[in-house]
């Protein structure tokens, strides 16, 4: 992993500071909000939000992952959170600025 810090603003205008890893780096198996992004000179575009209770499970069997990889997806940032309420709402808040073109695919 990097050590860098990538920060997503929510549409309650909160920032939220997540962790960044490559696409191809170990994650860790934790319970989290990530951010499947594309890098675009030095900025990151959320191309995907969600939250789990077992990240590196999640990202590695995705449901969507070849239509996510199609968009070039380049890096996962990651939220550490144990509190499924709050994971929920943060997404929700994230999901409502950020408006991932892959969540889309759900609806």
């Amino acid at each position: 992993m990097e050590n860098k810090t990538v920060y997503f603003a929510g549409s309650s205008g909160q920032f939220y500071p997540f962790a960044y890893y490559s696409i191809h780096s170990d994650l860790p198996d934790n319970e989290a909000i990530y951010i499947l992004t594309k890098e675009n000179n030095g900025s990151y575009k959320a191309q995907f939000i969600g939250q789990t209770d077992t990240l590196a499970s999640c990202i590695q069997y995705h449901e969507l992952w070849v239509r996510v990889s199609r968009r070039h997806v380049d890096s996962v940032c990651v939220y550490s959170e144990s509190d499924p309420a709050t994971r929920k709402r943060i997404e929700q808040d994230l999901l409502e600025r950020q408006k991932p073109p892959c969540n889309n695919i759900l609806d």
